[in-house]
Order: C-alpha cells, then sequence, then structure tokens
C-alpha cells in the first residue's frame, strides 16, 4: 500500500503507476500488479498528480487535491516524435493497458501514458501558484491553466491578506482614536478638579 503526503513546488507525476509512465516502452509488457494506491493528498505544481498505465489488479480511491494546485506541462525534447503528451490534469489512465483494476471515479482516459516525465515547465517563467501557462495551449507545446475550483484558492490568498491588513489598520485607528479621547477627558477632568480645589482654599482663606 502506498500512501503519501506530497506539498511540492513543481513534480512531473505526482504518483505513477507501472513502468511505461516513466520508461515508456523499455521493458516491453512488464507490468506492475497488485497494489493499492489509496488516501494520497496532493498540493503544488504537477504535470499530472497521478497518472496510471500498465497494470493489474491495482485498486486506486480516495486520492485528493487540497490547497492551491496546479497543472502545468509542456512537450519537451525528450518526448517521443509523433506521440501525443497528454494536456497537464490531475489523475490520468491509460486504459489500453490498465486490466482487472479498481480506480477512482474521477480519472481522466488518455490515449497514450508512455513516458509523461518527458514534460517540462512551460516556456517563460514559474507560473505556480498563480495558474498555468498564459499562453494559448497548442498540440505541440500542451499546457493547462488552473481548474476554476483551484484557481480561486491561488487568487483568494492574497485577497484575504489584503483585508486582513485593512481590517486591522481600520482597527489599530479606532482604537488611537479611543486612547487619544481618553487621554484628553482625563486631562481635562483632572483640570477641572485642580480648579475647584483652588477655589475652595481661597473661599477658606
Amino acid at each position: 500500500m502506498l500512501q503519501k503526503r506530497l506539498t511540492l513546488d513543481i513534480f512531473r507525476i505526482g504518483i505513477a503507476v507501472g513502468p511505461r509512465t516513466w520508461f515508456d516502452n523499455q521493458y516491453g509488457n512488464n507490468v506492475s500488479t497488485s497494489g493499492t494506491v489509496i488516501n494520497n493528498r496532493f498540493s503544488g505544481a504537477f504535470s499530472y498528480a497521478m497518472a496510471m498505465s500498465s497494470a493489474t489488479n491495482f485498486t486506486v480511491e480516495n486520492n485528493v487535491l487540497f490547497g492551491n494546485t496546479s497543472f502545468i506541462g509542456a512537450r519537451g525534447p525528450n518526448c517521443t516524435t509523433g506521440e501525443t503528451v497528454p494536456t497537464p490534469a490531475a489523475f490520468v489512465i491509460d486504459l489500453n493497458n490498465v486490466q482487472t483494476s479498481t480506480t477512482q471515479s474521477d480519472f481522466q482516459s488518455i490515449p497514450d501514458g508512455d513516458g509523461l516525465t518527458c514534460v517540462l515547465p512551460p516556456n517563460g517563467g514559474d507560473y505556480w501558484p498563480f495558474g498555468g501557462n498564459p499562453g494559448a495551449p497548442s498540440a505541440s507545446n500542451s499546457t493547462s491553466s488552473t481548474p476554476s475550483s483551484h484557481k480561486s484558492n491561488s487568487v483568494g490568498l492574497p485577497i484575504g491578506i489584503v483585508f486582513g491588513l485593512l481590517a486591522a489598520a481600520i482597527i489599530a485607528w479606532f482604537v488611537r482614536k479611543w486612547a487619544i479621547h481618553r487621554a484628553e477627558s482625563k486631562a481635562h477632568f483632572l483640570a477641572t478638579r485642580r480648579s475647584q480645589y483652588n477655589y475652595q482654599t481661597k473661599e477658606v482663606a
């Protein structure tokens, strides 16, 4: 049973199931057999959180995304010429060579799951945690923006910080105003008492 907690800046594949995901067809028809991959949590920037190919009798369930998660990547120089590189996504599976396995429902079927580690971060900078490559995707340079449900996390954090700082500034202003008013009131009260005392002293004299 494989269980990990991954919080990473950039990762091509969070968990790869099956030798073809890593090594293309270098090991022929070899497959990974009888494994369990459950209850893993993924956060950070990935090309694929999980990729599954060349596997038999696996159970892959209850693996989820959390926090700020992006899926970015582009075709690299080590990708096999003529093969389609899947668009970066959370959970991908090549059903052509996965047999007798139980998988969670959010796996996305891809036509070719071989050698997925050939992908590279997209050109032009590090787009995480702000989302995928802003350029338009193409067949030769596949990229993916962050899904809307995860993009809201990356946008919500800075907005929350700004509102937090604004609220703190407003509270500090009111506290300062109250403290100044209280000090003025106290000074006025003391001045009033002093003048009354002086008046009473003169009367007695």
